[in-house]
């Protein structure tokens, strides 16, 4: 069954969606002490992901500080947090098995069951929409594992596109 949401209503879930989720409850202990002398401050990371790579109109890597998966109405999101709510959200039908899947051009049509974005937010926002790509899921159901490649459109200039690539593993459904 397709579920019909307007593109720009979709983006806005998954933008807020990406948001609410960056500002969740954090695992850090509640008392927090300086680090002893000499030890060495390490940049936080997700321990279920590795690199996300951009390249094309932005050129940058980064390894995510946390990946959540959940349901957004009836769609399966997973959302990598590069800082703050900045990073990658790819959403799909939530009874998918295993497989790889074409991930659809948002600006051409109004409904897709799979997709990909890369969101920025703060004084250099910039939202872009996938227009191709890949989706492979290898693991599916409390835990989802897999790996992802789009090229995406920036919404408000067409000329500028970005390629996306990265892993997740593990991540559990919330």
């Amino acid at each position: 069954m397709r579920i019909w949401i307007p593109r720009g209503i979709a983006a806005v879930l998954l933008v807020a969606l990406l948001a609410l989720t960056a500002c969740g409850e954090s695992d850090s202990p509640a008392g927090s002490y300086p680090a002893p002398a000499g030890a060495t401050s390490a940049a936080p990371r997700a321990a279920n992901t590795g690199q996300v790579v951009i390249s094309g109109a932005l050129s940058k890597s980064f390894t995510p500080v946390s990946v959540e998966a959940g349901t957004l109405g009836k769609l399966m999101v997973i959302n990598l947090h590069e800082k703050n709510a900045d990073g990658v959200s790819l959403s799909f039908p939530p009874d998918t098995k295993p497989g790889t899947y074409a991930i659809e051009d948002q600006s051409a049509k109004p409904v897709v069951d799979f997709a990909g974005a890369y969101s920025v937010f703060g004084s250099a926002a910039a939202f872009y929409l996938s227009t191709k790509g890949s989706l492979t899921l290898t693991a599916v159901g409390s835990k989802y594992s897999g790996q992802f490649q789009f090229t995406a459109r920036h919404t408000k200039d067409a000329s500028k596109t970005i390629e996306v690539s990265g892993p997740f593993a593990d991540v559990p459904v919330k």
